[in-house]
């Protein structure tokens, strides 16, 4: 016999739809980028700070280096959740689909 609490999150995984998937995958992203957006405004920060030519160039390069994997891991977090849109949008009844048949014409994404 299972514990409780093995079992209750085996049924949760098996009721995971794709309106959930599209609300874990937009939390991500937001999280992903708000990160992303602090660790920029630390290097920009360093940046006007430094004394010198070195030190400018080290906060730049260290900048360059650890922010380029973290804006890949936004641009992957993006497209996934394009992906997980455009298959909620093929279901007719869906709200996403609702809304965006009747919001013809403007589109932020």
């Amino acid at each position: 016999m299972m514990p409780k609490r093995v079992a209750a999150s085996k049924k949760a995984r098996e009721n995971w739809d794709m309106s959930q998937e599209r609300a874990f995958m937009e939390n991500l992203l937001n999280k992903r980028f708000h990160f992303f957006l602090i660790f920029y405004s630390i290097v920009v920060g360093g940046y006007l700070n430094a004394k010198d030519q070195l030190q400018i160039l080290t906060i730049l390069v260290l900048g360059i280096l650890i922010a380029f994997p973290l804006a890949l891991t936004i641009s992957r977090a993006g497209y996934r959740l394009t992906l997980i849109v455009r298959e909620l949008y093929r279901n007719k009844n869906h709200p996403i689909t609702l809304i965006r048949d009747r919001a013809r014409g403007f589109s932020v994404r």
